[in-house]
C-alpha cells in the first residue's frame, strides 16, 4: 500500500491528521498547497513540507507540546510539527478529502464527478484565468480525474485521529 499522503480539507477541519499518519508510518507530501505537474503518464506530487503547521488547540489533541515546537509566527499560536516526508516527487494515485460532516463513511467519487471534486481543492479557474493557464488548469484537472482514485472520508472533526487513520487505510487497501 502507498503510505504517502497530502489531504484536501477546509481550513475548520484541521487537525493533526498528517502526524498521526506519520505515526503509522506515512510520509507527507505536502501540508497546504501541492505542486502537480504531469510527467507523460502519471500526475506527479512535488513535496513542499517537513512539517505540518498546526494551532495550539489541535497540537494538544494531538499530543504535540506547542512549548517544545517551533511558532510559525511570533505571537500567533500556530506551530511547525515535524513528520517524516518524501524525499523528492512522486506519482499521485490517491486523492482523499476529509469532510466535516457528521459520520463515518467513506465514499469512492464516481467518474462523473471527478473533475468537480479536484476542482473544489484546487485554484479556482477565476484565479488561474489572469495568469493565462486556463488550458493548462483544465488539463491537468483531466489527468487527475483519469489517473487518481478519488474518496470522500466523513468525520474529519467528530472523529479521532486513529479512528481516520485506520478508515483511510482500510479503504486503500
Amino acid at each position: 500500500m502507498e503510505r504517502e499522503s497530502r489531504f484536501a480539507g477546509r481550513p475548520e477541519s484541521e487537525n493533526p491528521r498528517s502526524p498521526a499518519l506519520s505515526r503509522r508510518g506515512w510520509r507527507i507530501v505536502a501540508d497546504e498547497v501541492t505542486r502537480v505537474s504531469w510527467n507523460g503518464s502519471d500526475p506527479i506530487a512535488w513535496p513542499s513540507d517537513s512539517s505540518v503547521k498546526l494551532w495550539h488547540d489541535a497540537c494538544e489533541s494531538g499530543g504535540f507540546f506547542s512549548d517544545k515546537l517551533v511558532r510559525v509566527r511570533a505571537g500567533l499560536e500556530r506551530y511547525y510539527v515535524p513528520v517524516p516526508s518524501v524525499p523528492g516527487p512522486i506519482p499521485l494515485r490517491v486523492i482523499v478529502m476529509l469532510r466535516i460532516a457528521p459520520g463515518r463513511a467513506c465514499s469512492k467519487v464516481a467518474e462523473p464527478a471527478k473533475a468537480t471534486f479536484v476542482a473544489e481543492s484546487a485554484f479556482r479557474p477565476r484565479q488561474i484565468e489572469p495568469l493565462g493557464q486556463r488550458a493548462a488548469y483544465d488539463k491537468m484537472v483531466a489527468h487527475l480525474s483519469a489517473n487518481c482514485r478519488m474518496f470522500v472520508l466523513d468525520g474529519a472533526k467528530e472523529a479521532s485521529i486513529e479512528d481516520l487513520a485506520a478508515r483511510l487505510e482500510a479503504t486503500l487497501r
